[in-house]
């Protein structure tokens, strides 16, 4: 049983980075992986959710009210690291809505959103968050650069955006090409440099960076 659940989490991670699908093609994966998707991220060591957790506790230490979104939040792993640390006050946003549903089975978060992300507008009113918190959805046919204005658009003045990812990204056109819309929106001054740095083991021995931006 754990060699077939080896190889199934194989070939839907492989098919998850492949970087010529499409957004349909992706969240077709993910409607087939929602059901073992859990015992998936053990298998590969995905620390990402703990990383993410880590830093949350940093910026917000003793305010466990804060309110935060959960984007790409799949099976709320991530909700539930940081219910596990007492923050209580969580939305989940996914476009996937069977990866939704187990999250919805655990009870982690107030309200639960299925909506694509991109440039389109969601709806959600401007300054809504405390922060928006991600891991493992920048990547090639997942999330890019082209959402975080709308990010930045429903996060409080003051508020903060953590984006966890593949650190080896960054070599790739994929990673430029993000790190200069980020900067666009340093020079631009809707967001500044809180801290980006590499961490280890971020997902199996895979290194992953830390990026977190604070809203103005």
């Amino acid at each position: 049983m754990a060699t077939e659940l080896t190889r199934q989490t194989e070939e839907f991670f492989n098919k998850v980075l492949n970087t010529n699908a499409s957004n349909q093609e992706i969240l077709e994966v993910y409607k087939d992986w929602a059901r073992i998707y859990d015992d998936s991220a053990a298998i590969l060591d995905h620390e990402g959710p703990s990383i993410v957790a880590k830093e949350v506790e940093k910026l917000f230490e003793e305010k466990k009210d804060a309110l935060i979104l959960d984007v790409a939040a799949g099976t709320g792993r991530l909700g539930a690291e940081l219910k596990k640390n007492g923050f209580h006050n969580l939305d989940a946003l996914d476009a996937s809505k069977e990866m939704l549903e187990i999250a919805k089975e655990k009870k982690l978060y107030r309200n639960v959103v299925c909506d694509l992300l991109g440039p389109n507008r969601l709806d959600i009113p401007d300054d809504t968050y405390d922060a928006i918190i991600t891991t493992g959805s920048f990547c090639p046919g997942h999330l890019n650069g082209s959402c975080l204005a709308e990010l930045i658009r429903i996060v409080k003045p003051d508020g903060y955006i953590v984006i966890v990812l593949r650190k080896e990204l960054l070599d790739e056109e994929y990673g430029r090409d993000l790190l200069k819309i980020m900067d666009d929106h340093v020079s631009s001054g809707r967001w500044t440099v809180v801290s980006r740095r590499p961490v280890p083991r971020y997902i199996g021995p895979k290194d992953g960076m830390v990026f977190v931006h604070r809203v103005k």
